[in-house]
């Protein structure tokens, strides 16, 4: 995406940062990533979590996986939850709090309304 022409310049820049990241991805299924800068972990979601937490450098985020949010909830690893929500009923879907184990009370922190419709809220744990 970084050279394709029809994409905006915003969207090219993004997607540079992006392919430079540090990436892990978390696959039972998958037996390799190509992806640049990423990295396969298939077993010990959990324990990996918490060591990367402990290395130097940014903050870690997950985009799109309802299961590794629970069970990096349920073993109290997520430090912020950013929800983006949608304009959009679409009535099934996966819920991305199933079967969590202990309450976690977090306040809002931030909330931020796109031109879209899109909403953000940014919320830490109390």
């Amino acid at each position: 995406m970084p050279d394709n022409p029809s994409v905006s310049e915003g969207e090219k820049a993004y997607a540079r940062k992006l392919n430079a990241m540090q990436k892990i991805v978390f696959s039972k299924s998958l037996q390799q990533v190509e992806w640049a800068n990423s990295r396969l972990v298939k077993d010990h979601i959990e324990e990996e979590a918490a060591r990367l937490k402990q290395e130097p450098g940014k903050d870690m985020l997950i985009y799109g996986s309802a299961s590794i949010v629970q069970a990096l909830t349920n073993s109290d690893l997520i430090d912020e939850y950013q929800l983006l929500i949608y304009p959009v009923i679409l009535g099934s879907g996966k819920p991305l709090f199933k079967d969590i184990r202990a309450r976690a009370n977090l306040t809002l922190v931030n909330s931020t309304i796109h031109p879209s419709g899109v909403a953000l809220l940014t919320y830490q744990q109390i």
